[in-house]
């Protein structure tokens, strides 16, 4: 070429050089963009195995406070378990030191009336005392009794269900006392209001015979003062019901 007219074309070699340099530059470019991504690549690699190391490390971590959250629970529930133990055995001891305080007291009330029995005998030491002999009461219908004049026994110790069928005729028996005989009317309301006091069945068909007698000035004045009043006039004001109509 250095002998023909080719090598003025040629310029000498600059030519291909520049053609070699024009080829080899893409694949330069290349190269480096290929490196580039395997440095990206190799960083996230490291990166992943960085965040699983910092996985595995809290999870251990999670395990060990598991383990120790677990052993603490065991304590407690076996902790619990004794107070549960310690606290069943107090109430027994709870409930025993009851029973024994109202066994105590119950002597001790037993003590005071004796004593006061014992005082009151030597208050009046100059008053004979008579033997008095109390007459035994048969038992009987309410009917019966009260006509043979024993209202205050047989209604002592009249049977529940004749009581309850009786409360309307022992009421009128009691209102119809006359004004002489206060103390025996009194007697006879306190009996009665203790055996209503003492039975719920009985205090429920008393309730029912104030409410059916609502306008009966009698049985108004003569439980004025009871707590089941207060019930039927509650009764009365929620139906508009007045006791002078």
């Amino acid at each position: 070429l250095y002998f023909t007219p080719l090598y003025l074309v040629l310029v000498g070699g600059i030519t291909p050089s520049l053609i070699a340099a024009f080829c080899t530059a893409p694949i330069l470019y290349f190269l480096r963009k290929y490196d580039y991504a395997l440095q990206c690549k190799t960083k996230l690699v490291d990166a992943y195995y960085e965040e699983i190391h910092a996985l595995r490390a809290r999870v251990h971590t999670i395990q060990s406070t598991n383990d120790e959250l677990l052993s603490k629970n065991k304590e407690l529930h076996y902790q619990v378990m004794q107070k549960e133990e310690q606290i069943e055995r107090d109430y027994e001891q709870i409930c025993a030191l009851n029973a024994e305080i109202a066994r105590k007291k119950r002597q001790s009330e037993l003590f005071e009336k004796r004593l006061t029995l014992h005082s009151s005998h030597k208050t009046m030491p100059f008053f004979h005392q008579k033997p008095t002999t109390s007459k035994i009461v048969k038992r009987c219908s309410l009917l019966h009794g009260f006509r043979r004049g024993q209202m205050e026994a047989q209604l002592e110790c009249a049977d529940i269900d004749d009581l309850v069928h009786m409360l309307p005729i022992v009421i009128a028996c009691i209102t119809f006392l006359p004004f002489g005989m206060t103390q025996s009317r009194k007697r006879l309301q306190r009996i009665l209001e203790k055996r209503i006091a003492e039975n719920h069945y009985l205090r429920m068909q008393f309730y029912f015979f104030l409410v059916s007698f609502l306008g009966c000035a009698d049985v108004k004045r003569l439980f004025r003062k009871h707590k089941m009043m207060t019930l039927v006039e509650e009764t009365s004001a929620l139906f508009d019901y007045q006791w002078d109509e």
